[in-house]
This record gives structure tokens, sequence and C-alpha cells, in this order.
């Protein structure tokens, strides 16, 4: 987790990254200057990392990948990938939705169990 932390802080790309708060102690110390930093999410995906022989993307290798997403030739292939599921995001949570569907439907089988 220290390695892949570095390498996205150390590619100067704005990042979002989720943790479970139980996590936050396996970042580096500074990772986060502070709770006020904003980031914008990049998503990326589709990209094979090297690892090590204890099975660890090294910071070198993060640093890699994003740039790859980032600047590479496949960017605009990633950012349609991104803006698709997006957008299947968004239609799942409108009042029509399929996410609102879902819910609904396991309320009524909660409420009528």
């Amino acid at each position: 987790m220290e390695e892949l932390a570095i390498g996205l802080k150390e590619s100067s790309k704005q990042f979002l990254w989720v943790l479970k708060e139980s996590e936050h102690c396996k970042l580096p110390d500074g990772f986060v200057d502070s709770k006020e930093e904003i980031s914008s999410w990049k998503m990326f995906g589709g990209l094979r990392s090297k690892v090590d022989e204890k099975g660890i993307v090294g910071k070198e290798e993060s640093q890699y990948c994003i740039r790859e997403v980032m600047e590479g030739k496949r960017r605009e292939e990633f950012k349609r990938n991104a803006n698709k599921w997006r957008e299947a995001a968004k239609a799942a949570i409108v009042e029509s939705g399929s996410s609102i569907k879902n819910i609904d439907k396991f309320a009524g089988h909660l409420l009528s169990g």
C-alpha cells in the first residue's frame, strides 16, 4: 500500500483514493497533507502491472501505469470507458434507474417478510 501511495503522489496527477478508516494507518506519514486536500477522480484500468517477488506493485510501476493512463497512447480509450461507466452510474441512480428499482424491491421484500 505504501508503494502504491508513493507512486500515486509522485505521479503529479490528481487522484481520489477511497480507503476504509481502518486502512488509513497503512498510508505513509505525510501522504495526505490536510483533510481539505482536494483531488479529482481519474478512473483508470485495463493495464497490467508488474509485481515483485512478494506480489507488490512498486512505486515506479504505479507511476508508469498512471502516466500511461493519463498521457499514453490509450488515454482516449480510457477516457471513453470512464465516461461510459459514469453515464451508466448516473442512469442507475435516477428515479427510474436500476439501483432505485433494486432498492425498492429489496425494501419491499423486507417489509413483506
